[in-house]
């Protein structure tokens, strides 16, 4: 009795601790400052890893030896991540710490935009949506240890899904446009996004955004496709077709068109979103609205490299954390890190060899989407009895 008496003041000690990371809003800062020098040191010891940096790198290099890109300097991404690397390594020296920079600055950034999002719905769920990126280790092996540049351009578009929801359609579509420039993904918040204002017969918005969107697009991928159509085509779009499936859903239930997966993905997407909204699960201008078409992209996606589920995590980050289910979410983020980081271990051949791998991922995430849809629809039928009650007294 003794003992298990012990270990329940040791349990609630320790929450009380870890409470105190997200309640005392000092304590809040000083936990961020560690976690993110903790971070920087993992960058640092870890070296050099992958090739997918390797491949950054040779698009930075052209340009800082005059070089354009695409034409004599191979990119695989739209330009905007080669200038910021290239900056940096001209500025601070040409080593893998500053080419790991842009996603080290991305984790700032992002942790700092998640917070803001999270604490429109409370300053708790802000404070705790930080903090699991911070400690997501699929956002450690992604940014820190491999440099992948995905935490600058899912800033880019969480922040023009703040300008959308609460300040500024300008602001939101340059923001989006920009972030498009630096990787494709955030073009997908622009689509609900737009169908809200198309619902709404915004007309005139809707046009002013679109415009905004791909004139800043235009304005920074024009000059490449002028010097050279079909090698900026090749670079940017043609090459995506020839990865293997990886965690995808076509691994699992394997097609053997290379084109058909791309067709059935979009159909998909856009069956799944609108079944889940007919039904009134999310309200139509949401931050858990977008990011939920986000999620569903990435889930439906030919590809699923390790790194593109930090698409992801924003929708379920959001809605586990605001919906008090922080354990669910460790739980869930935990299981897929260790399920995600197999790909790393032979670049994508014990995935792709082993059936076992991506069909445990795609049944894990598709029973959390589903316990999601669940809970919020069991949240409208409790709200609709409220109202009826209401109405009937």
């Amino acid at each position: 009795m003794v003992i298990m008496n012990y270990e329940g003041n040791i349990l609630t000690k320790t929450k009380s601790v870890i409470a105190k990371s997200w309640n005392d809003y000092t304590v809040f800062i000083a936990v961020c400052i560690a976690l993110y020098l903790l971070r920087l040191l993992i960058a640092v010891v870890s070296g050099h890893h992958g090739s997918d940096i390797t491949d950054h790198l040779v698009g930075a290099h052209g340009l800082i030896e005059g070089k354009l890109l695409y034409v004599d300097a191979d990119f695989f991404y739209p330009p905007l991540h080669a200038y910021f690397q290239a900056f940096l390594l001209k500025t601070l020296g040409d080593t893998i710490l500053v080419a790991k920079l842009p996603a080290i600055i991305g984790d700032a950034a992002l942790t700092w935009a998640l917070y803001h999002m999270g604490k429109r719905s409370s300053e708790v769920v802000g404070r705790q949506m930080a903090l699991a990126y911070l400690l997501l280790p699929l956002s450690v092996l992604t940014s820190d240890v491999l440099g992948l540049f995905d935490s600058v351009a899912i800033f880019l578009m969480i922040l023009g899904i703040h300008y959308f929801l609460y300040d500024s359609l300008v602001a939101s579509s340059f923001f989006i446009g920009f972030g498009a420039m630096y990787k494709f993904f955030p073009f997908l918040a622009a689509i609900p996004m737009l169908a809200f204002l198309g619902v709404r017969k915004a007309w005139k918005n809707t046009f002013v955004y679109g415009v905004i969107l791909l004139g800043t697009c235009a304005a920074i991928i024009a000059p490449y496709l002028y010097f050279d159509v079909q090698a900026t085509l090749q670079d940017l779009v043609l090459t995506g077709s020839k990865y293997p499936d990886s965690f995808s859903i076509y691994n699992v239930l394997p097609l053997e068109s290379t084109t058909l997966p791309f067709a059935l993905q979009a159909v998909l997407l856009i069956a799944a979103y609108l079944i889940i909204k007919k039904y009134g699960l999310f309200a139509d201008c949401t931050f858990e609205s977008i990011a939920l078409f986000v999620a569903l992209f990435v889930m439906l996606n030919k590809n699923i490299y390790p790194h593109y589920f930090l698409w992801a995590f924003p929708f379920f980050a959001y809605w586990f954390i605001s919906n008090e289910e922080l354990g669910k979410l460790t739980l869930l983020m935990i299981v897929d890190t260790a399920l995600l980081s197999l790909f790393w271990l032979n670049y994508g051949e014990l995935v792709n060899s082993n059936i076992l791998l991506p069909l445990t991922f795609q049944a894990l995430n598709w029973a959390a989407i589903v316990y999601i849809i669940y809970r919020q629809r069991q949240k409208v039928q409790l709200s609709l009895r409220s109202e009826k009650s209401e109405v009937a007294d």
